[in-house]
């Protein structure tokens, strides 16, 4: 009996921490992430760093996270869409390469907005 109440509290256990995880998992690809890469941004701006400084270290870094963030969302928590459907790696190609083009760009722009201020 007991080994058995055992078992059925470590699956309940696990099946809350995985949420929990998955919690974490979306709400750091989905906002967090985000707001790291604007704080990076605008640090890039504001101080004119210079290319491949600590923020934009931060910055790729922060990329980088996200992309494996929303990865293990997917495969690992059966993360979901914005209108709540099951995700697949479909969603996860398109996340990335949106992700991807969006910060190059903006990474780009930052940098011309730092190098035109501080002229």
């Amino acid at each position: 009996m007991s080994g058995t109440h055992d078992s059925v509290s470590t699956s309940s256990d696990t099946s809350v921490h995985s949420s929990v995880l998955g919690l974490v998992l979306r709400v750091f690809w989905m906002f967090l992430g985000s707001a790291g890469l604007a704080v990076s941004g605008l640090y890039i701006v504001i101080h004119g760093a210079g290319l491949f400084s600590m923020p934009d270290v931060i910055y790729w870094t922060l990329v980088l996270l996200m992309l494996v963030a929303r990865y293990v969302d997917i495969v690992r928590f059966r993360g979901a869409t914005a209108y709540g459907e099951s995700a697949t790696l479909v969603h996860w190609r398109r996340y990335a390469l949106g992700l991807a083009v969006g910060s190059i760009a903006v990474w780009v722009l930052m940098h011309g907005i730092a190098h035109a201020w501080l002229k």
